[in-house]
């Protein structure tokens, strides 16, 4: 009765073949041309010092720069 049960289930596994999984190989595809191994920088920043003379207002005496038409504190014309 065992081996009668062993043998049919060796049946049983005969009639289900395995099924594979279809192997595809990974498609080919060319290598990129170029390739830019340098790292990439910031722009650079320009920065302009700019250098202004003060002169005395005539009037209150206070420094102003000399590209000023008239006194920011008085409101004096610089010349």
């Amino acid at each position: 009765m065992i081996a009668y049960a062993a043998s049919r289930n060796k049946r049983r596994l005969r009639r289900h073949p395995t099924q594979r999984p279809v192997y595809t190989p990974p498609s080919e595809q060319p290598p990129p041309q170029d390739i830019n191994l340098t790292p990439k920088q910031a722009p650079v920043q320009q920065i302009v010092i700019k250098e202004v003379v003060k002169v005395n207002c005539r009037y209150c005496g206070t420094l102003i720069d000399s590209t000023q038409e008239k006194c920011p504190y008085c409101g004096a014309p610089r010349r």
